[in-house]
C-alpha cells in the first residue's frame, strides 16, 4: 500500500453458530447486543525474558478506516456477514505495521506502507505472536483486497513468540 492511497478489504465472517438456531443459544448472551466490526493497524512491542514474554500493541493513527456495515444485530439465522473496510493510508503512514487486524480477536496480517511487495520480507516486521484466541462471535472466512498488492511471506521468515 502507498501513502495517500485507499484500499478496499471485503471480509466475509462466519458466525460461531453457522445460522443454526439450535446452536444460537450458546452465543445468545453475547449476541444480545449489536456486534461491531473494526479494523485496527498496530505495531507490536515485545520483550522476552528467560521465563516470560510480553507484548503490547500501539494502534496507529496514520490511517482513516471505515467499516460498512460498522455493526449488526446478530440473529439465530445469521450465518455469513460481508463487511467492506475502506482503508486510507495518510501521508504519514510509511512504515511497517505488525498487525492489520480484521480477524475480530485473533491474529492479524502484517502491512507495509510505501514499499513494493517484492521489497518486503519477514524481518521487516516484529515477531509474530501466537496466543490463545479470545472468544469471538465471528471468524474470518474469506478476504478479498483491492487497491493494494500483497505478497505471501513464509512463516519461517518471522520470529515467533508464543504467549501462554
Amino acid at each position: 500500500m502507498q501513502p495517500n492511497s485507499t484500499a478496499l478489504l471485503c471480509v466475509t465472517y462466519r458466525s460461531g453458530w453457522h445460522g443454526d438456531a439450535t446452536k444460537f443459544s450458546q452465543f445468545a448472551q453475547s449476541a444480545n447486543t449489536p456486534h461491531n466490526f473494526s479494523l485496527e493497524v498496530s505495531k507490536e512491542h515485545c520483550e522476552t525474558g528467560p521465563r516470560s514474554s510480553s507484548c503490547t500493541s500501539t494502534i496507529s493513527h496514520s490511517f482513516a478506516i471505515a467499516a460498512y456495515p460498522a455493526s449488526i444485530q446478530p440473529t439465530a439465522a445469521t450465518d455469513y456477514v460481508n463487511v467492506l473496510f475502506v482503508v486510507t493510508a495518510l501521508s504519514n503512514s510509511t512504515g511497517f505495521y505488525d498487525r492489520a487486524n480484521p480477524h475480530q480477536g485473533c491474529g492479524g496480517m502484517p502491512l507495509a506502507v510505501g514499499y513494493a511487495a517484492s521489497q518486503v520480507n519477514g524481518s521487516d516486521f516484529g515477531p509474530r505472536l501466537l496466543y490463545p484466541c479470545i472468544f469471538s462471535l465471528f471468524t474470518l472466512s474469506a478476504l478479498n483486497v483491492s487497491g493494494m498488492s500483497f505478497e505471501y511471506i513464509p512463516a519461517s521468515e518471522f520470529t515467533t513468540i508464543i504467549i501462554p
